[in-house]
């Protein structure tokens, strides 16, 4: 598992609050939950709870996975009332169903085995009440990989916090590349976080899903601070 979502689970609650927009993240779900008159909610990779806390305070029956212990004791400090448990998203048994399940903040780039991918999309089916939705946003392919031959190097600072990047191309699994970051806290190196990544092809994923009971319904462009992606909204 990523370093940054276990020794570093502090930081990556720091940093990601100004790197992501979670309310407006938030009003995408709020809106797609209100569509279809849903009232349940299943979070897979839910981080240190900044999604759930606003699920929560709208009164939304909320539930969270994450892989990362660290995380999953930072989001029930953070909010006490949801029903958080460290669990992997490709093999996770809740005993019930809900009325939306997503994939946030593109956790499902860590699913770079198609297997692991359909194990995920299995769970979900299993969990998704009849007429739910099941949304999640991928990276685009596309746009990263048609000019990706060699290491990029990026820096991103959230006082105190610096972190420095390398991607570099490894097509092993997929539309994948290796992802490399030093973490600095007053320029005091802090800790180092290596993990491969994927990015995905709409119509890779849509096959995923149809062997998997799941029907793709809609593809929406997502703002995003780094790397173009979607949303992708599906059904049984």
């Amino acid at each position: 598992m990523s370093a940054l979502y276990n020794e570093l689970a502090k930081v990556y609650d720091q940093m990601y609050q100004q790197l992501f927009d979670y309310d407006r993240e938030f009003a995408f779900y709020h809106q797609q939950l209100q569509n279809s008159a849903a009232q349940s909610v299943l979070e897979l990779g839910c981080g240190t709870g900044n999604l759930a806390q606003r699920f929560c305070d709208t009164g939304y029956d909320y539930w969270g996975i994450d892989l990362s212990e660290s995380m999953v004791t930072l989001a029930r400090q953070r909010v006490p009332k949801a029903t958080i448990h460290a669990a992997n998203m490709c093999s996770f048994e809740l005993g019930r169903t809900f009325d939306m399940i997503c994939i946030t903040g593109r956790s499902i780039s860590y699913l770079v085995h198609n297997q692991a991918i359909e194990q995920c999309f299995s769970s979900v089916l299993r969990h998704l009440s009849p007429q739910g939705k099941f949304i999640f946003d991928a990276i685009d392919a596309g746009p990263l990989f048609s000019d990706f031959h060699q290491t990029r190097t990026d820096e991103i600072i959230v006082s105190p916090y610096r972190r420095l990047s390398r991607s570099t191309p490894n097509l092993t699994t997929g539309w994948t590349w290796d992802w490399a970051s030093d973490y600095y806290e007053n320029e005091i190196f802090i800790g180092r976080d290596e993990v491969t990544l994927r990015a995905f092809l709409g119509e890779e994923l849509r096959l995923l899903m149809v062997r998997n009971g799941l029907t793709l319904s809609q593809i929406l462009e997502k703002e995003a601070y780094a790397w173009k992606d979607a949303y992708f909204i599906a059904h049984k």
